[in-house]
C-alpha cells in the first residue's frame, strides 16, 4: 500500500514537472493551453506561418510576462505576441499570436502548447521598407461608368500607415482611403483599404493581402448605389475581377490573396473547453457533456469562399418571423465552431462574417477613418435625414436587404477573437454601433446611445453587441472608451429605472416593460435581456450586477421558488405581468394564476394539480402530448416543448444558466430543476446555439443516465 502511494506521488511529481518547462534564458514556464495546427491539404508545407487570436483566463498571463510555444516533442517555436486587451487585474485577455512551423506534412497536425515565460526584448520588427524593397504592390481599380478610380498599396505604404501587428516575425499595416483617378480626382463615396501582413524573410516572400472596398462615408452628401467593374492586381498580375458589381450604400466587401508563395494557410483548432472557460465565449452544453457537434451539420456547412455582395446564410430581411440560425447569443454556425473547433464550422463562420459586409450598416467617419461615433454626431440617426446634424438622404435602395435590431445577430466578435483579423474587429464595431445609430436621437438621449424603449429583444441583442465591442476592442483603440461609455450609459439607465427600488419601473417580478403592454408580455424576449445583462457581469462589467440581479428575479421566480408558481411551467409565448396596463402583479402567485392557473386538461384546472406529482405528469400529457413515448415516463418534465432546440424553453436556457451561476437565493433550485432533474432536453448536436449551461464543473444532466 505504501509503495502504491509512493508510486502515485512520483507520477504526480512527473506530471507537474512536465507542465513546468525550463527554457534557456526565460526561467520558469507554466503551461496555459494547447492549440492544434492542421494541414487540411494533401500537400506538404514548409516554412508555415500561423497567425491567430487567443483569449486567456484572467490571471493566466500576468502583467509583465510573455508567452512561449513548443511542439509535443519539446521543440520551442519562435513566437510573436501582439497583446490587444487586458483584464482588470492587468493580465492578458486577448492576443494575436504568430508562430512559424518549419514544416507540416500533408493532412498532418501538430499540437502546440502555449506557456508563460519571462518577458524578453523583441528583435527588430518587419519594416515597410523591407517589403517595398521586394517590389511588392497591390492595387484596386474600379471602373465607374467609364471613369477608372484606384489605389496602390505601395504608394500608400510609402506615405503613412496604421500598424496592426508589429514584431520580428510579422508586421501588418492598414492603409487606404478614397479611390482616385490617375489625375487625382476622388470618388465622393467609394474607398479601398489594404491590410498588408508581411512575414519575416530575407527577402520577404510571404505576404497576406486583404482588400476591402467600401461605400460607407457617414456625412458625405448623396450616398447611393454604384455599379462598377472591379479589378485587383498584385505585382501587376490580375488576381480578381468582377464586372457589373452593384455596391449598395454603407456596405463593403473583402477578398484575401497571398503574394510570394502558395497560400500557406493552416487551420488552427482551439481548445474548446479553455476558450469557453475564459468566459469570453459562452459555455455550451455539448462541451459540458464532452460531446461534439454532429457530423451531419458540419458536413452541410458552406465553404470559405463568398462572393462580394452575397448575403450567404443570413436572411435577406432580418425581421422575418420564426426561428433563425442567426438569432441566439451566437449564430448557429459560430456556436458550432466554438464547440467543435472544426475547420468546416470555421469556414462557415468566417464566410458569413465576410458576407455581413453586404448589409447597409457600415458608417465610417470620413474625418477620423474609424467607424462613426454618435458622440460626434448626436443628432444623426436612421429615422430622419437631411436636417442639421442629421445623416444625408440615402438613395439607390438596399437590394431587398433589411436590418432589424430585434433580430440582430452577433457578428464579428467570435471571428475577431479567434483570428485577430482587423476586418472582423471593424465588422464587430460596425454592427455593435448600428443599434445606437438606428435609434431616434432624442430617445437614445443624443450621444448617450440608450437602447431602451424599443422591443425588449431588440434592447437585449443591442446590449449584447455593445458588451462584446466594449470587451474585445483593443485597449489602445480610439473606440475602446466610446463603446465602454455607451455600455455604461445603458447600464446606468437600467440600474436607475429598474434595479433601484426607487426606480420608476422597479417591480416585484423583475420584468422589463414590453412595448406590447403589461397584459401582453413576451417572457422569452425578457429572457434574452436577462442573458444579455448576465453576460455583462461575466465579462467583467460588474456595475451591471444590480440590473442582472433584478432581472434574475424573473427567472428564479419561475423556476427557483416554492410558491404557488410551478417550476414545470417556466415559459410561454405570451402572458401578463400585471392585471392591467398600469400596474404589475405583486408576486408570482398572482402571476401564476393569471397565466397558468386556469388552464384546463382532462377536466382538471392546473391550479388544482401538485407540482412534480404523478397527477401533474398526467395533466401535462393531456395538455401537451409529448413528441415521443419516452417522455410519458417522466414526472419532472417541463412544459414549453423542452425537446426542441428552438423552443421557448431553449430560448430561456441561457438566462437560466446565468441564474444558476449567480449565487442568489434560489439559484441552486434553478440549477437542479432546469438542468439536472429535467429528463427531457433538446438534442443540441446539430443546433448548439441555445444550449448554454452553468459553468459549475460538477453539473450532471438527468438524461445522461437514460
Amino acid at each position: 500500500m505504501i509503495n502504491k502511494y509512493l508510486r502515485l506521488a512520483w507520477q504526480s511529481f512527473i506530471c507537474v514537472f512536465a507542465a513546468l518547462v525550463l527554457s534557456p534564458g526565460v526561467g520558469l514556464a507554466v503551461d496555459i493551453v494547447t492549440v492544434t495546427a492542421i494541414n487540411q491539404t494533401g500537400t506538404d508545407k514548409s516554412a508555415v506561418p500561423m497567425t491567430f487570436g487567443q483569449v486567456f483566463k484572467e490571471g493566466d498571463v500576468p502583467a509583465g510576462t510573455d508567452i512561449g510555444a513548443r511542439l509535443a516533442n519539446g521543440t520551442v517555436l519562435t513566437t510573436q505576441v501582439d497583446k490587444k486587451a487586458t483584464h482588470v487585474d492587468g493580465s492578458l485577455r486577448h492576443a494575436i499570436m504568430t508562430l512559424k512551423l518549419s514544416s507540416l506534412a500533408a493532412n498532418a497536425s501538430e499540437i502546440i502548447t502555449l506557456y508563460t515565460e519571462t518577458a524578453t526584448v523583441a528583435g527588430t520588427s518587419v519594416q515597410i521598407s523591407d517589403l517595398l524593397a521586394t517590389g511588392f504592390d497591390a492595387s484596386v481599380s474600379l471602373n465607374v461608368g467609364g471613369t477608372v478610380y484606384g489605389l496602390s498599396a505601395a504608394n500608400l505604404l510609402s506615405v503613412s500607415s496604421h500598424a496592426w501587428l508589429s514584431g520580428p516575425e510579422v508586421s501588418e499595416w492598414i492603409v487606404g482611403g478614397t479611390v482616385k483617378t490617375a489625375s487625382g480626382s476622388e470618388h465622393p463615396h467609394l474607398a479601398a483599404y489594404f491590410h498588408i501582413r508581411a512575414y519575416s524573410g530575407n527577402p520577404i516572400n510571404q505576404v497576406r493581402v486583404d482588400v476591402v472596398v467600401e461605400n460607407g462615408w457617414t456625412m458625405v452628401l448623396g450616398p447611393n448605389k454604384f455599379v462598377y467593374d472591379a479589378t485587383v492586381e498584385i505585382d501587376g498580375v490580375t488576381v480578381y475581377t468582377n464586372n457589373g458589381m452593384e455596391h449598395k450604400h454603407h456596405s463593403r466587401w473583402r477578398k484575401t490573396f497571398w503574394w510570394g508563395s502558395v497560400d500557406p494557410t493552416t487551420h488552427i483548432k482551439p481548445d474548446a473547453l479553455y476558450a469557453q472557460t475564459t468566459k469570453a465565449l459562452p459555455y455550451y452544453e455539448l462541451t459540458a457533456k464532452g460531446q461534439n457537434v454532429g457530423e451531419p451539420y458540419l458536413s452541410s456547412l458552406r465553404g470559405r469562399d463568398i462572393a462580394p455582395m452575397d448575403n450567404a446564410d443570413w436572411r435577406k430581411r432580418f425581421g422575418g418571423t420564426g426561428a433563425s440560425d442567426s438569432i441566439a447569443p451566437l449564430p448557429r454556425w459560430t456556436a458550432a465552431y466554438v464547440v467543435s473547433g472544426d475547420y468546416r464550422a470555421s469556414n462557415a463562420m468566417l464566410a458569413n462574417a465576410d458576407a455581413a459586409g453586404t448589409y447597409y450598416i457600415h458608417y465610417r467617419d470620413e474625418n477620423t477613418g474609424y467607424p462613426m461615433k454618435i458622440t460626434d454626431h448626436p443628432n444623426a440617426d436612421l429615422q430622419s435625414f437631411g436636417g442639421t446634424g442629421q445623416l444625408p438622404a440615402q438613395g439607390g435602395g438596399t437590394g431587398g436587404l433589411s436590418v432589424n435590431l430585434s433580430h440582430m445577430p452577433s457578428i464579428g466578435y467570435a471571428e475577431y477573437l479567434f483570428t485577430g483579423d482587423y476586418f472582423y474587429l471593424e465588422e464587430m464595431q460596425f454592427w455593435s454601433n448600428w443599434g445606437p445609430i438606428w435609434r431616434n436621437h432624442v430617445q437614445r438621449n443624443y450621444g448617450d446611445g440608450l437602447l431602451q424603449g424599443t422591443q425588449v429583444r431588440g434592447v437585449a441583442w443591442g446590449l449584447r453587441n455593445l458588451t462584446q465591442a466594449a470587451y474585445a476592442t483593443p485597449d489602445d483603440h480610439p473606440l475602446k472608451t466610446y463603446f465602454v461609455q455607451m455600455l455604461n450609459n445603458n447600464i446606468d439607465w437600467f440600474n436607475t429605472n429598474y434595479a433601484s427600488t426607487s426606480g420608476s419601473k422597479h417591480n416585484p417580478l423583475g420584468v422589463i416593460d414590453p412595448t406590447t403592454g403589461r397584459t401582453n408580455d413576451r417572457p422569452w424576449m425578457d429572457d434574452f435581456f436577462t442573458y444579455a445583462v448576465g453576460r455583462m457581469v461575466e465579462l467583467g462589467f460588474t456595475n451591471a450586477i444590480p440590473i442582472r440581479d433584478f432581472k434574475l428575479g424573473y427567472v428564479i421566480g419561475r423556476v427557483g421558488k416554492n410558491e404557488a408558481y410551478c417550476w414545470q411551467f417556466p415559459t410561454l409565448y405570451s402572458g401578463s405581468i400585471g392585471p392591467d396596463s398600469n400596474s404589475y402583479f405583486t408576486n408570482f402567485d398572482e402571476y401564476w394564476e393569471a397565466n397558468w392557473g386556469g388552464e384546463m386538461a382532462g377536466g382538471v384546472a392546473l391550479r388544482d394539480v401538485a407540482c412534480g406529482s404523478e397527477a401533474m405528469r398526467t395533466w401535462m400529457d393531456n395538455y401537451d402530448p409529448p413528441s415521443s413515448p419516452h417522455a410519458l415516463l417522466q414526472i419532472s418534465k417541463q412544459a414549453g416543448r423542452p425537446a426542441r432546440t428552438s423552443s421557448y424553453y431553449a430560448n430561456m436556457q441561457p438566462a437560466a444558466a446565468i441564474a444558476a451561476d449567480s449565487g442568489l437565493p434560489g439559484a441552486d433550485l434553478v440549477r437542479s430543476r432546469f438542468f439536472e432533474v429535467t429528463p427531457v432536453r433538446p438534442d443540441y448536436s446539430t443546433s448548439p446555439q441555445w444550449g448554454i449551461v452553468p459553468t459549475a464543473p460538477d453539473l450532471i444532466f438527468a438524461n445522461d443516465f437514460e
